[in-house]
């Protein structure tokens, strides 16, 4: 029998492979990026195709911790698809007004805009580990 799964020959002999399938659980997300702007920001940077389940295009990246002119602050992704810029917004905690907004107006600042949306409407996609109750059922484009 072919061990393709890495177990060992006893193993893979006695139990069946079955067994050796785990339904993924949820973990905490600072399990795994314990900083958003020092570990998940630049993560998701790297590998901006997981947002792919968005439909909005291919996203390439143009720049991390871009600062907003006249604000004291930085969206934490730029990039863009074959049809426009799209500012990413990452928020450990629940995203509310404040979050929404401001991602909104970052993308506004930095024009960013993508063929699907009608001229010079921003685009922003906003990361979050929870939604204000307000939100959860909309998909704002």
């Amino acid at each position: 029998m072919s061990n393709e799964i890495g177990a060992t020959e006893a193993a893979s002999e006695t139990t069946p492979l079955t067994e050796w399938i785990r339904k993924p659980e949820p973990v905490a997300i600072r399990d795994l990026w314990p900083s958003e702007p020092a570990d998940f920001t630049p993560w998701l940077a790297k590998n901006l195709e997981e947002l792919d389940v968005l439909k909005i295009g291919s996203l390439s990246l143009i720049d991390t911790e871009i600062s907003i002119p006249g604000t004291g602050r930085a969206l934490d992704i730029l990039a863009e698809t074959s049809e426009g810029l799209v500012a990413i917004e990452n928020q450990y905690s629940m995203a509310d007004h404040d979050h929404l907004t401001r991602g909104l107006a970052y993308a506004i600042g930095l024009e960013a805009t993508v063929g699907t949306c009608p001229v010079g409407a921003p685009t922003v996609i906003c990361l979050a580990a929870e939604l204000a109750k307000e939100f959860e059922p909309l998909w704002l484009r």
